[in-house]
């Protein structure tokens, strides 16, 4: 049950809520937050106001992502501050991040696409 709940709060609902917005469908907000972060200066994920960065730095994006972006780098540094391990991020991207592997990346892309499609094929085939 937990998967199906992941699934559609950390990637379905981002893709369908920034198509919604007119947002990018990119990886691009995931800088845009580790800058804010650094420029905040953030000691731990506890401190962060998600719902403002939401709206300031990446308005298709829901707590939940943005939680477990920022969740993720604990395993990085216990004992250095959240704006530190962000400011790394942001100068030495991890190859196994999509910020730093371009062909994740492009499946990210990709695959908010095929979402978009199957939304648009569920409208279209809506009973009037």
């Amino acid at each position: 049950m937990y998967a199906c709940y992941g699934r559609w709060n950390f990637y379905i609902v981002p893709v369908l809520k920034s198509d919604a917005l007119g947002v990018a469908q990119n990886v691009e907000w995931m800088n845009d937050i580790l800058r804010y972060i650094v420029k905040e200066k953030f000691a731990s994920t506890k401190e962060v106001p998600y719902s403002r960065v939401i709206r300031d730095c990446c308005p298709g994006q829901t707590t939940h992502s943005v939680s477990r972006f920022l969740n993720g780098f604990k395993r990085f540094g216990k004992d250095t501050q959240l704006h530190e391990l962000c400011k790394k991020r942001l100068t030495n991207p991890s190859p196994n991040s999509y910020l730093g592997n371009d062909e994740m990346a492009q499946e990210h892309l990709q695959y908010a696409c095929e979402i978009v499609k199957l939304k648009q094929t569920l409208i279209s085939n809506k009973p009037q």
